[in-house]
């Protein structure tokens, strides 16, 4: 759907059925010159049926969806499209039949990047390291797993002003 009154460059789509079907959707989107930017996936209370919306501008820029992964398979997928020259910008994470899964949204991009997890005190530390070293954060989820709130971010390349890791602002 175009979002009216709203930049004509950005789509909105709604699928609310499994991965295949949302890539479905996303493949024409692709075809007509727009990039997948932003995708939320969620379940409802209701039935648990798992749910993928999407945001998405012009672009003719290289880009990849990822399906969702266990952890070791997500991360051995995100060094591999790194080294094809593409940086993650979306990541979302969530529990579909007892596995925590991750989804990721590529675009071409050069320079560095990385991506890190942990508790609070071990996010925010990273995020100050990266943040001197020229990466930024340009997304970031959080959930709960073994009764711990984690962090999950994706740093690239980054210049200009930034505002580096929040120590105050967050109480876990």
């Amino acid at each position: 759907y175009v979002l009216d009154g709203i930049d004509p460059g950005v789509r909105w789509d709604h699928w609310d059925q499994s991965y295949p079907g949302f890539v479905r959707e996303w493949q024409p989107n692709s075809q007509d010159g727009l990039r997948l930017v932003d995708v939320s996936v969620f379940t409802t209370q209701l039935d648990e049926t798992v749910y993928y919306a999407g945001v998405y501008r012009e672009g003719s820029d290289g880009h990849v969806l990822s399906p969702g992964l266990e952890w070791p398979q997500f991360f051995g997928d995100w060094l591999t499209r790194t080294g094809q020259g593409l940086r993650l910008v979306d990541i979302e994470t969530w529990v579909d039949g007892g596995r925590r899964l991750h989804l990721g949204v590529y675009r071409a991009g050069s320079g560095a990047s990385t991506l890190d997890r942990g508790n609070w005190a071990s996010f925010t530390a990273t995020w100050a390291e990266r943040s001197t070293q020229g990466l930024r954060l340009v997304d970031i989820e959080t959930y709960v797993e073994d009764g711990e709130r984690r962090y999950l971010g994706s740093f690239v390349q980054g210049e200009g002003g930034y505002i580096p890791a929040p120590t105050a602002f967050v109480k876990e």
